[in-house]
């Protein structure tokens, strides 16, 4: 079924400029933005320089009808990726608008049920409120649906502000390989 985006994210990698506290070392990293192109990338060509746009905002904020661009920071220095997702008006382009949010069913004591049992029940559940939003059915829609659900830690609450656990999973549409502009609530798109 097709519900991945991530491999639109990856695509190359902007070496982020910034000021360092310190004596500033031959060893210190800068972090980098890893990113999607805007344009087609032709070999020998400079890649162009891609700027987050939006309000840096917590995934799980999101509401129907709001539309967001999700990065991924790369630090070399720690290796490690975090990710951060911007709120941004949805006129401009944007890599997805969020649908519908749904409560996982699970009781508060509740042991994180694994990623692949969100996934498929999101899945279903996405699916059918699919038509509702676009106007048209997925099977003719050049949209597809992507989820943003919690993970291992986002359940028990370690990811979250407060540690508050989250359960919520958000449907959401985007285009492959493209950028979306405009609502698409109704588009028929």
């Amino acid at each position: 079924m097709r519900t991945s985006w991530t491999t639109v994210l990856l695509a190359f990698v902007l070496i982020a400029s910034g000021c360092t506290s310190g004596g500033g070392g031959d060893d210190e990293v800068e972090p980098a933005i890893v990113a999607r192109p805007t344009t087609d990338v032709v070999a020998g060509e400079p890649t162009p320089t891609p700027r987050p746009e939006g309000r840096v905002t917590d995934r799980f904020s999101l509401e129907p009808g709001m539309c967001f661009n999700r990065y991924d920071i790369y630090s070399p220095q720690l290796d490690e990726l975090t990710e951060f997702t911007t709120e941004v008006d949805c006129r401009r382009p944007h890599d997805g608008e969020v649908y519908a949010p749904l409560d996982y069913p699970a009781e508060p004591d509740e042991l994180f049920p694994g990623n692949s049992e969100i996934q498929r029940w999101a899945n279903l559940e996405c699916y059918a409120r699919f038509e509702e939003f676009v106007g048209t059915a997925y099977e003719l829609s050049a949209l597809e649906i992507g989820t943003i659900q919690p993970t291992d830690a986002d359940w028990d609450g370690e990811d979250r502000p407060g540690g508050n656990p989250e359960r919520r999973v958000l449907c959401y549409v985007y285009a492959p390989g493209e950028l979306l502009e405009g609502p698409m609530q109704n588009s028929r798109f």
